[in-house]
């Protein structure tokens, strides 16, 4: 072995700690010793506090939030595309005066079926007529020049064409209605030279809930029913005619809607209208009548799609961010080596 010299071994451990500082301070480490990082991380993770635990839940729910909105939000969208529009949509004015003739009585349109038999029900039940040829209905010009102008002069539906008619009713919820029960709407289309078409009658009442529900729901629209915003309605929708086609030659214009209820007791209705639609599908129809059940299953649907999206798209970008930790260690792995076979050959040289 040859001898050491005591100063050029100096030099060379200097020279060696002089790059190596170097090198760390490149790799980003600290000054501390890997040891003293390595209890200060354990120690760190080991006891994080009640903070951070739970501004993680608050961004965990955050997102969740976002995620079920956002899925709501689509299905509401998909809902509306799908549904058909309406064709054509009317106001009601019930009237209850008896002072007013009835369009049938007034010789508007001919006497039906139902008013031949049943006429003291329907002379004091309430009734409401809608033109869907003009803009106004139910009031009476006595000059031509304030009539406007009609929205159409010939039809309003396609010839051939299937439809619906629905007639929508805002009840109150007053004593009267409620002890009313169970009542008929009678509604009857005729043609544009008063031809009648088809007349149906449907049964239906105010619909019920208990005293417990009623105070919930009113507790919850408490303030907007004081300052007006709401009101004290529930909305019944009477379906009165389905796969109604239309007729080529007697297009359909005028529907006469009547209120009958037992022992002749008036319905109060807030307000009203009559709505004409193209014929729902077998989908269309599933998506109308259990309305909450598929949107409870769609938006489901939409929010499961949301997370493996999200999973998937972050798993992607770890993946992604693994080679480049990979190489950095190579890089720095290497470059060690090679300092150290340069260290060496200066110790021998």
């Amino acid at each position: 072995m040859r001898e050491t010299d005591p100063a050029a071994f100096k030099a060379i451990v200097h020279h060696a700690t002089s790059e190596a500082l170097i090198k760390a301070q490149a790799l980003g480490f600290s000054g501390h010793p890997p040891v003293v990082d390595n209890i200060q991380t354990e120690l760190g993770d080991s006891f994080v506090g009640i903070i951070p635990v739970l501004m993680k839940a608050f961004k965990v729910l955050l997102v969740l939030m976002a995620f079920f909105l956002s899925s709501l939000f689509l299905y509401g969208l998909s809902y509306v595309a799908i549904m058909p529009g309406s064709v054509s949509v009317q106001k009601l004015y019930f009237d209850y005066s008896g002072i007013a003739s009835h369009p049938v009585s007034n010789q508007i349109f001919p006497e039906t079926h139902f008013r031949k038999t049943l006429p003291h029900i329907l002379d004091n039940a309430p009734w409401a007529v809608a033109d869907f040829f003009s803009k106004h209905s139910q009031w009476e010009a006595y000059n031509d020049d304030t009539i406007p102008a009609p929205r159409t002069s010939n039809r309003v539906l396609k010839p051939g064409g299937m439809y619906q008619v629905e007639v929508i009713l805002d009840l109150p919820q007053s004593d009267i209605n409620i002890m009313s029960g169970v009542f008929s709407v009678l509604v009857e289309i005729l043609s544009v030279d008063g031809t009648m078409l088809a007349s149906s009658v449907r049964s239906t009442r105010i619909p019920h809930e208990t005293g417990w529900v009623s105070t919930i729901r009113k507790g919850v629209l408490l303030a907007p029913l004081l300052v007006g915003a709401a009101e004290e309605t529930r909305t019944v929708k009477v379906p009165s005619f389905r796969y109604l086609v239309e007729n080529e030659e007697m297009p359909l214009r005028y529907a006469t809607v009547t209120l009958l209820s037992q022992e002749n007791k008036p319905i109060e209705v807030m307000t009203g209208s009559i709505l004409i639609g193209e014929e729902l599908s077998s989908i269309q129809l599933l998506m109308k009548e259990w309305f909450f059940t598929c949107c409870a299953a769609g938006t489901a649907f939409i929010f499961c799609t949301h997370g493996i999206t999200y999973l998937g798209f972050m798993a992607f970008l770890e993946r992604q961010d693994r080679p480049r930790g990979d190489e950095l260690s190579l890089d720095s792995g290497s470059d060690v080596v090679s300092q150290g076979n340069s260290g060496e050959d200066q110790v021998d040289t």
